[in-house]
C-alpha cells in the first residue's frame, strides 16, 4: 500500500484508513518533501502522480518500496491497505473570523480572566 504524507511533522494512520482527515491533508506541492521526511523516496527523482482506486487518497508511500505517490482520485477506496501519513498540527488561520464559532477553541488559557483582554493570555 501507499502512505499519504505531510509537510512539517507527520503522523501515520492505520492502513485501514482511506485517507487523512481533510484538515490534515498534504498538498501535492508538499507531498515529495513530506514523503522524504518519513523515509520515502522519489521514483527516478520524481513524485509518482496518478489516479488509482486501490491507493489511498492524496500523498502516500508504497510499502516495501517506499516510493512517494500522490493519488488524485478523491473516490479511491484504498483496497490495497495503503497507510495514510497526515499533518500532525493544524495551521492557524491568519484571517479573523467574522462569525462566532460553533466549535470550542483549541487554544486554552492557563487561567480564566474576569473580563475581556486586549490580547491572548
Amino acid at each position: 500500500g501507499y502512505i499519504p504524507v505531510c509537510k512539517k511533522e507527520t503522523l501515520t494512520l492505520p492502513n485501514s484508513f482511506i485517507s487523512c482527515p481533510s484538515f490534515m491533508d498534504v498538498s501535492k506541492e508538499d507531498c515529495a518533501a513530506a514523503g522524504l521526511s518519513v523515509g520515502g523516496r522519489l521514483r527516478d527523482g520524481e513524485l509518482v502522480e496518478g489516479s488509482w482506486n486501490h491507493v489511498s487518497v492524496g500523498c502516500s508511500l508504497q510499502p516495501g518500496v517506499g516510493a512517494i505517490y500522490y493519488n488524485t482520485n478523491v473516490k479511491a477506496e484504498n483496497t490495497d491497505g495503503y497507510t495514510p501519513i497526515c499533518k500532525k498540527e493544524i495551521e492557524p488561520s491568519t484571517v479573523p473570523s467574522t462569525l462566532p464559532s460553533t466549535k470550542p477553541s483549541i487554544m486554552v488559557t492557563k487561567s480564566p480572566t474576569n473580563f475581556p483582554t486586549n490580547s491572548p493570555t
